[in-house]
């Protein structure tokens, strides 16, 4: 079996119909992304889209982060290998595991950064009875394939929103980090339990101001794609 490695591009629509052309020239299926960009990250699809739509779908709060940013309107491409003279992002497997975990006040700083408060959507703060019931669904999810316990699927929403806001912010101005020949490597700040969206991160719509990013899943991406929780993934630009 090949290594996991995907490779992410945001494409005007005239660059993708041309792109589309070329994957089915190659006889490559392409498979559309319904209810949430994550989907493209599974293991056997070899190349996906996600429509600009698909962002206000399931996950409609956290795809303000795409819609807030300079690829709005644009079509999400990934591909299990790199499409020739196109920029984005290589996504693969890292070893690395987590060593340092903010404390309380240091999430409240991150989430309180000029940097952050700078960037954030509103939309993104703005929580509704739908968001609380796709926490506990994406918890429940987890819960039945064995990846959370049932203590921590009951964990309420506002205990662990603070962290899902200090885990983007540390990618905008990072607090955490490595460094590696003089250079920034953001990392996402917890577990798969304890972030949220890990989309913005992978598809680099936060962090693209850095070389290498390692990043965790979310719940959704997860369940969506059964790849593994907790595990870090290496974010390379390419």
């Amino acid at each position: 079996m090949n290594p996991y490695v995907k490779y992410a591009y945001f494409l005007s629509p005239e660059e993708f119909i041309e792109e589309e052309a070329g994957l089915k020239a190659r006889a490559v299926k392409i498979y559309r992304a319904r209810r949430m960009v994550c989907e493209l990250l599974h293991p056997q699809r070899e190349a996906g889209i996600a429509l600009p739509e698909v962002w206000n779908k399931n996950c409609r709060r956290q795809g303000s982060w795409y819609r807030s940013s300079s690829h709005k309107g644009e079509i999400l491409v990934v591909t299990s290998f790199p499409l020739e003279g196109r920029r984005g992002v290589k996504i693969a497997p890292s070893d690395f595991q987590l060593c340092q975990r903010p404390n309380l006040e240091e999430v409240r700083m991150l989430a309180q950064s000029p940097a952050y408060l700078k960037v954030k959507p509103v939309e993104w703060e703005t929580i509704d009875g739908f968001d609380r019931e796709q926490f506990r669904l994406f918890r429940q999810g987890l819960l039945k394939l064995g990846l959370a316990t049932p203590e921590e699927s009951e964990e309420a929403f506002d205990s662990v929103f603070p962290g899902h806001c200090a885990n983007h912010a540390n990618f905008i101005e990072p607090g955490f980090y490595l460094e590696r020949e003089g250079k920034k490597i953001p990392y996402s700040l917890g577990s798969t339990l304890r972030v949220c969206s890990a989309c913005v991160e992978l598809f680099d719509l936060l962090g693209d101001q850095f070389e290498e990013k390692l990043v965790v899943l979310c719940p959704g991406a997860v369940v969506s794609t059964g790849l593994p929780p907790d595990r870090y993934f290496s974010v390379t630009r390419v």
